[in-house]
């Protein structure tokens, strides 16, 4: 069937506004680049210049626009990445994020720190991740214990990452912790898709229902996808409904028909999965209390769009979700069991609950402590 003009032209304009996005990320690093040669020619450096790795993840995207002028961030050049590179004589901070993003075996990860150390550069680690996600310990264990030796300084997104951070790795005495929350995504953060819930719902062909939980975010060995399902379809409350968008590929899911979406995860764009938040009530984290994850986007989402979150007894989640949580075990029992009792009394506690963490999530609230934290570093 051919395309009628009017869906031809809003086709085109998603594509352009995805293309120029795009395009406006990949040369992010223009204006700071512009600033550091304008500070080095008028000799008036900046009074920290923090060159840091995983440029464009929204985690680091959003720490960069929150902080402004106080510091300049400059881009480490990665595989796959144009950007300038500074010398490091200039860099005050070395910012890492993600190990595996680096693509450096263990002898050039030491040729870079002792590049790093003879510059006088620096080495902050935000702690993400305990060890790859994909559980690569025989590559990625001596890298991680390798960064944990040479840092100067780590920021931890809750006090039971640090605690599990320091017991698995070997840090220096004078290397300074900092525990501050993760800041909520701001790309998924327009309230206002929340009154357009019966549009959306329409357009995922979906009926409405009382309380919609999500489940959203990659596949992780620790996250019990199958488990939750399994609890939905044993539960007898008949007011729930289910969207998920987290499964493997090949999984099987219960036939209940209050699941009405089950699918793999894929890829989509910021506006798609704001979409998807918007409409829901609750988001669903089972992640297992005794594996190795340190923290988890989905709650950073889910304060975004003001949804309470059913939540396992993983120490971060108690610790991070507050009043926003609502418990609801490990095993598909104890699920089942906190489905059938689950009620919209709760759900719109949780969700009050979870704006209020959305207040004190901002990331105008929480630049100042984490610029404070990198000037300290870069001159003790």
């Amino acid at each position: 069937m051919r395309a009628t003009p009017g869906k031809w032209i809003c086709g085109f304009l998603r594509v352009s506004i995805y293309v120029r996005d795009g395009f406006r990320r990949y040369v992010a690093w223009v204006g700071p680049y512009a600033r550091y040669l304008s500070g080095r020619v008028g000799r008036v450096p900046e009074r920290c210049l923090i060159v840091t790795t995983s440029y464009q993840h929204p985690y680091v995207r959003n720490l960069r626009q929150s902080v402004g002028r106080a510091v300049l961030f400059m881009p480490q050049r990665q595989p796959g990445m144009f950007t300038p590179i500074v010398p490091l004589r200039d860099v005050d901070v070395f910012h890492l994020h993600f190990v595996n993003e680096l693509g450096l075996d263990l002898d050039q990860t030491r040729q870079l720190i002792d590049q790093l150390r003879s510059s006088g550069t620096k080495i902050v680690w935000t702690a993400h991740d305990l060890i790859s996600h994909d559980k690569d310990y025989d590559r990625f264990e001596p890298l991680f214990a390798t960064w944990a030796n040479a840092a100067d300084g780590v920021i931890h997104h809750s006090h039971y990452g640090e605690r599990l951070m320091r017991g698995r790795y070997n840090f220096r005495a004078e290397c300074e912790h900092l525990v501050i929350t993760h800041g909520y995504r701001r790309e998924h953060s327009d309230l206002r898709l929340r009154d357009q819930r019966s549009q959306i719902e329409r357009t995922y062909g979906i009926a409405p229902a009382s309380i919609r939980i999500g489940l959203t975010g990659m596949p992780r060995v620790e996250r019990d996808v199958l488990g939750f399902l399994d609890g939905v379809a044993a539960s007898d409350n008949r007011d729930i409904q289910v969207v998920c968008w987290s499964l493997r590929p090949g999984d099987v899911t219960p036939d209940d028909e209050r699941i009405a979406i089950a699918e793999p995860w894929r890829y989509v764009d910021e506006n798609e999965i704001e979409r998807r938040l918007a409409m829901c009530d609750l988001i669903a984290i089972p992640i297992a209390p005794d594996g190795e994850m340190l923290t988890t986007g989905v709650v950073s989402d889910a304060v975004a769009m003001g949804l309470g979150m059913l939540i396992s007894s993983w120490e971060y989640l108690s610790e991070r979700a507050g009043e926003a949580g609502i418990t609801c075990g490990d095993s598909s029992a104890e699920i089942s069991d906190a489905l059938s009792r689950l009620n919209i009394v709760e759900v719109e506690r949780a969700q009050r609950a979870s704006l209020r963490l959305r207040e004190q999530r901002h990331w105008d609230k929480l630049s100042e402590p984490l610029v404070d934290f990198f000037k300290r570093v870069a001159v003790e």
